[in-house]
C-alpha cells in the first residue's frame, strides 16, 4: 500500500490490523462485496503490518 509502517504506533498498527482483519472476514463470508484484487489487497497489507508488530514484539 506503499505506507510507512516503521514510523507508525504500534497501537495505530494494532488498530488497522484489526480493521483489515474485519474487512477480510466480511469479504470471506460475503457480507462485503469487494473485486478480487481490492481482497487481494487487503491481504498483502494485512500481512505487512502483522510483519511489523511480529518484529516490534520480537525487538521488545
Amino acid at each position: 500500500m506503499g505506507k510507512d509502517y516503521a514510523t507508525m504506533t504500534t497501537a495505530a498498527l494494532q488498530h488497522r490490523n484489526c480493521f483489515l482483519m474485519g474487512k477480510l472476514g466480511r469479504a470471506r463470508r460475503g457480507k462485503l462485496q469487494a473485486p478480487p484484487e481490492k481482497v487481494e489487497a487487503w491481504r498483502r497489507e494485512f500481512d505487512e503490518v502483522t510483519e511489523e508488530l511480529l518484529r516490534r514484539a520480537r525487538r521488545g
